[in-house]
């Protein structure tokens, strides 16, 4: 190989599918569009060299070189594709060896998502709902009411709770999904990291309880304002059995920030009253951006408003794996809930919690 002379831009390969067929397995390679630019090629060109430039003679006529480097960049890739591949060609052929290792990559619960909603589970959940905020809006204060628009759905695990949720937001209402499922947990959805952590700090007294819980509402919608056209969609699609989808993540970073510059707002307006020992009256003469405990009632109601003017609208905050709330040591010692419904969507607001375990 000239070692003054330009690599030309070759043709990068894609691994389309495995034959169905045959004995050994081959893999069909595809010509693909070439996207690295000449820069690129250049930095390829000048590691080849100097490589393996003091001994250009060693290498065959139009030979192809992988370096190291150039391999450790695409070799995820091609991994990621492969492993999609496999687990294909093993759901088809549903061998005994292969479908061991095919149940490792969770692959029937990640394309279950993928399929069309089998069933009226989400019908009769729809119904739950609506009938539930019906009932609790004729009793209102009165004595026996129900505390709060809470609606748990606990079932074994891998029997559909989530699922069903995420088709009651494409089909029937307004639905932000929350998963707040441990690392360590086999399960799917994968847990919105970003938000459970925020939700699950150690908050040592009820009111910096208090304020977390008003900066989470506070930012949830506020942020959710921005991308409601099509956040259903987006926080479900993509993403494998480990991994939420990319949107899904940002949304939650952007809500853990939001979340924490009202904190310090808050605190900022709040401490010269702490002195006297005033908490609530300090939250109220709060100003600026800094929210009330009373008026971001005001700011719940504007990110909801849009359900009124369809009668018999709902709006859902879902949380996947709610009992995770209760993890916190000041949620134990506390007998407030950690997300105060009542507060989060008041009954004339024709809107519910749903709590999946």
């Amino acid at each position: 190989m000239d070692p003054h002379t330009h690599t030309p831009k070759r043709s990068a390969s894609a691994v389309e599918e495995m034959e169905e067929q045959g004995s050994p397995r081959k893999l069909k390679l595809d010509p693909a569009e070439d996207l690295w630019n000449e820069d690129e090629h250049r930095r390829l060109d000048q590691e080849i060299l100097d490589t393996h430039g003091p001994f250009p003679q060693s290498f065959p006529e139009n030979a192809i070189v992988i370096t190291p480097s150039l391999l450790s960049k695409i070799q995820a890739q091609i991994v990621k594709r492969a492993t999609e591949i496999d687990s294909a060609l093993v759901w088809k052929q549903r061998t005994l060896d292969d479908m061991r290792d095919f149940t490792r990559n969770n692959y029937a619960t990640v394309q279950s998502w993928r399929c069309d909603f089998q069933g009226t589970a989400d019908e009769t959940l729809f119904a739950v709902l609506q009938n539930y905020l019906k009932w609790t809006q004729e009793l209102g204060d009165a004595e026996g009411a129900p505390y709060a628009n809470l609606a748990p759905i606990v079932n074994s695990s891998g029997t559909g709770k989530s699922r069903v949720v995420d088709q009651l937001g494409r089909k029937h209402c307004f639905v932000i999904p929350l998963c707040l499922r441990r690392d360590d947990s086999d399960g799917y959805p994968p847990p919105d990291r970003e938000m459970r952590n925020w939700l699950l700090r150690d908050s040592s007294t009820e009111q910096d309880l208090n304020i977390a819980v008003v900066a989470f509402l506070q930012a949830l919608f506020h942020t959710a304002e921005d991308r409601i056209a099509t956040i259903l969609q987006l926080m479900n699609d993509g993403g494998d059995f480990k991994t939420p989808p990319a949107y899904r993540t940002s949304f939650y970073v952007n809500v853990v920030e939001s979340a924490t510059k009202v904190c310090s707002s808050i605190l900022i307006s709040v401490v010269r009253e702490l002195i006297v020992h005033q908490f609530e009256n300090a939250l109220i003469k709060a100003g600026g951006q800094a929210p009330s405990l009373e008026s971001n009632q005001d700011i719940r109601a504007t990110a909801v408003s849009f359900v009124a003017k369809c009668e018999g609208a709902i709006a859902v905050l879902s949380f996947d794996e709610a009992h995770e709330l209760g993890a916190n040591p000041t949620m134990r010692s506390n007998s407030s809930p950690r997300i105060p419904s009542s507060g989060a969507f008041p009954p004339e607001q024709c809107s519910a919690d749903i709590n999946t375990q």
